[in-house]
């Protein structure tokens, strides 16, 4: 009789050679419009205006996922309006008209209050979404309702926010009034804002596919890749590198300390064991291990990585396996 054998393999631990991938759920973007008359000219000012509405509704335009929320909060020292539509053709229609019905006689001659439209843009997060809030302001909290420390501490407290709500920030300081040397050391000490000098407000978003990159070290498998989804892949320059930096630690360096390209949104690093072998199967069983992905903004000011800094999961475990062979007994 014909002998049948059937193996059944169990695998352990399957999640060694598996990616934590981020659950890469809808947005909803939300944009803080200054409308302070300083934006059209007054007192001397940089006019702007025209500028910033136009790249406004282009960054709009370009949205092409149709489920993603778009909100506009034009302020001045209170929020004026508060305008939401889904990125639909015809939702983003009814966002560029409104914009585009912004007229300086229609706005009166007042203070700027920052503060007031990052309130609400607070209460306006949806930690169901992926949250980016883009600010647009040519000047500083001047507001005589909310002083500066009203911004500086809200600033402060974001990262923690940010993280716990999936959310990133842009401030974008449209002209040379609205740096703010305190406010941008604030914003350096957090990887989930970033501020942006100009008013080109097209910015390109680089996000880590995973959060979390495993390794098994055991197997001496020391290689891994990060790939990065983006709004813009298209539009990366010609020659953009990023570098990573994994913090210093008694078990591991990067082979590669240089810049690293882009191929095909995907980034390729090594691990360089400090220890011999014998010592590596001594490390703990499973721990992280920060890894920074820094990019030269001076050179590509527009690039931004959400987050900044990921894990590497470094494992210790052998991945076991069971194998149970079931022989048919040939007399049955």
């Amino acid at each position: 009789m014909l002998r049948v054998y059937f193996v059944f393999i169990l695998l352990f631990f399957i999640n060694i050679t598996q990616v934590k991938s981020q659950n890469f759920k809808d947005e909803r973007r939300v944009y803080l419009l200054d409308c302070t008359l300083s934006m059209f000219g007054f007192g001397g000012c940089p006019e702007i205006f025209e500028e910033v509405r136009a790249g406004l509704i282009e960054a709009i335009q370009t949205i092409d996922d149709e489920r993603t929320e778009i909100i506009i909060l034009p302020f001045q020292d209170e929020v004026l309006d508060v305008w939401k539509q889904d990125a639909t053709a015809s939702g983003k229609k009814i966002l560029i008209d409104k914009i585009r019905s912004i007229k300086k006689k229609n706005l009166d001659i007042t203070r700027t209050n920052i503060c007031a439209a990052w309130e609400k843009a607070l209460e306006l997060l949806n930690s169901e979404r992926r949250n980016y809030i883009f600010l647009l302001t040519d000047g500083e909290q001047n507001s005589k309702k909310n002083t500066k420390d009203c911004l500086y501490s809200h600033i402060e407290n974001w990262c923690s926010q940010a993280r716990q709500r999936d959310a990133f920030a842009f401030y974008v300081m449209l002209t040379e009034a609205a740096n703010d040397p305190k406010l941008k050391a604030i914003i350096n000490s957090c990887n989930r804002i970033e501020f942006v000098e100009g008013t080109d407000i097209d910015i390109i978003e680089l996000r880590p596919s995973s959060t979390s990159i495993p390794i098994n070290v055991r197997e001496q498998k020391y290689s891994a890749s990060l790939p990065f989804v983006s709004n813009h892949i298209d539009k990366l320059p010609s020659g953009f590198k990023i570098k990573l930096q994994l913090e210093d630690n008694p078990y591991f360096s990067l082979t590669d300390i240089d810049c690293s390209k882009i191929n095909n949104g995907v980034v390729n690093f090594s691990l360089n064991p400090k220890i011999l072998d014998d010592e590596i199967l001594r490390m703990p069983l499973e721990f992280n291990i920060p890894l920074k992905i820094i990019i030269d903004n001076n050179k590509f000011p527009r690039i931004f990585s959400t987050p900044s800094q990921i894990n590497v999961l470094l494992k210790n475990k052998r991945e076991k396996v069971l194998t149970i062979k079931i022989i048919e007994d040939e007399n049955n």
